[in-house]
């Protein structure tokens, strides 16, 4: 299988302007991820010759023919499942296919048809949708038994491709493409813009959950985007790839992330996980707001804060939210407890707020979404530079650097260079030696002075050249 790469795991265009939606289905192992990256362009979906990789509904906008598509990669339906996990990935998928205006049956052509295969066919006729069966892993001339089995699924003649190669994608995107030529222009979306477009000039807010492995952060996402979208349940990393959707929070448009737990690197003994966990690291790098979602049971554990501190080095804005506080008695105590944590644990994080939900409930929703308007502000906040050099004259004169090498550095002035998150640059002579203590003085008394808490600080030194030396 083709080596999985790493990309932003983003959908850029708008999924309320979309015209129909497209259903990737098949056994477990037949191709349906390299199919979803083949299709998108990108290797947005972890493939692996592993059984049963994808287990949550991954989506992503693509163009046939100047029309909009959106398509989904589901888990593979397994018709024999006994586990909870395998009966849960498989009645999600069917679930979706009811959401499908046309359905990818994907078949392994060097398997042939097997009788899950026409298990899965009895069910996607009993939906009533459009259906083209797609021969996967063509790479050679097929069988002819094997393309004469698939008409017996019902569903006409097989589109032949290897997703892995390429090979037959063109053929299998006119197939689609004429699918879809009876369609009114209002269903296309061409007739009717109008009714579908969003201003593009709205603000998006890109947020990622993060945090441990079940620490609820699949249910979360369930919750937001009000969707059986990610699997959730008792077991730890049912989450792997990282799932998207563009949704609505109180009335604003945010696009969401649900991630793969991130647990110690001493711990990671699968491939899979690896690429899970490099998975979700790139979609915190790609977010504005990172909600780290922490177990009330264990909160503020040695991986809990390794995750914080990523969070912060990134500059993302971090939003500190301990679930399961439905299962909590004693909450007035326990959030007083908890708050002296973060606190005391993360003080390069000092006055950030520690709000308490139920993923599963609904608990403390509302005031979340008012946290995290509250420390937005102050993440992309600007101060003047008048303000800055007043408080850097106030604040040298009051606790100078420390004396280097019988010399001290002297400020010149100081400016804020970018916001989100807050930077400022000090400009004068002898900087570089300006230990790390004083640097975190600075730091703190931006922080208090400004109100810039809950956010990480950036500074840089920057040394002014001496025209008299020599060069």
């Amino acid at each position: 299988m083709e080596e999985f790469k790493f990309f932003e795991i983003i959908n850029p265009i708008n999924r309320f302007k979309l015209a129909k939606n497209i259903i990737i289905v098949g056994r477990p192992n037949v191709g349906k991820s390299t199919l979803f990256n083949r299709l998108v362009g990108k290797n947005l979906a972890i493939v692996s010759n592993e059984t049963g990789v994808t287990r949550d509904i991954r989506e992503f906008t693509i163009s046939i023919s100047k029309r909009k598509f959106l398509l989904f990669d589901t888990a593979g339906i397994d018709t024999l499942a006994k586990n909870n996990l395998s009966k849960d990935m498989t009645s999600s998928s069917i679930a979706k296919v009811a959401m499908g205006d046309i359905i990818l049956f994907v078949i392994d052509a060097r398997n042939g048809v097997l009788g899950d295969d026409f298990e899965i066919a009895q069910t996607l006729r009993k939906q009533d949708r459009d259906v083209l069966l797609v021969l996967n892993k063509c790479e050679n001339s097929v069988r002819s038994e094997v393309f004469s089995d698939s008409f017996s699924l019902g569903f006409g003649s097989a589109v032949q491709i290897s997703a892995e190669h390429g090979k037959g994608i063109s053929d299998l995107k006119d197939r689609i493409f004429g699918m879809c030529e009876n369609l009114s222009n209002e269903v296309l979306g061409k007739g009717n813009e109008e009714s579908f477009e969003i201003n593009s000039e709205e603000k998006i807010f890109k947020i990622s959950i993060a945090g441990r492995p079940n620490s609820g952060k699949s249910t979360f996402f369930n919750f937001l985007v009000d969707e059986q979208r990610s699997l959730t349940g008792p077991e730890s990393g049912l989450t792997r790839d990282t799932v998207s959707v563009i949704t609505q929070w109180n009335g604003e448009r945010i696009n969401l992330f649900d991630t793969a737990g991130i647990r110690k690197k001493n711990k990671i003994d699968s491939r899979l996980e690896k690429l899970s966990i490099d998975d979700s690291i790139r979609a915190i790098n790609f977010s504005e707001i990172v909600i780290i979602l922490l177990d009330n049971k264990n909160a503020f554990d040695h991986q809990d804060l390794k995750i914080a501190e990523f969070v912060g080095r990134q500059g993302r804005l971090p939003i500190f939210v301990v679930n399961k506080w439905d299962l909590e008695s004693r909450k007035a105590s326990a959030i007083k407890t908890l708050q002296w944590k973060l606190d005391d644990l993360l003080p390069q994080f000092s006055g950030a707020e520690l709000t308490a939900i139920s993923a599963k409930t609904g608990l403390g929703f509302t005031k979340l979404y008012k946290v995290i308007k509250k420390y937005y502000a102050i993440w992309e906040k600007r101060v003047s530079t008048s303000e800055l050099n007043g408080w850097l004259l106030d604040r040298v004169s009051n606790h100078p650097p420390p004396m280097i090498k019988g010399a001290r550095a002297k400020f010149r002035y100081v400016t804020q260079i970018k916001t989100r998150p807050p930077t400022f640059i000090f400009f004068g002579s002898r900087l570089k030696a300006i230990p790390k203590s004083y640097e975190r003085y600075l730091i703190n008394s931006l922080r208090t002075d400004f109100n810039l808490i809950g956010v990480p600080i950036r500074i840089f030194f920057r040394e002014n050249e001496n025209p008299y030396r020599p060069k």
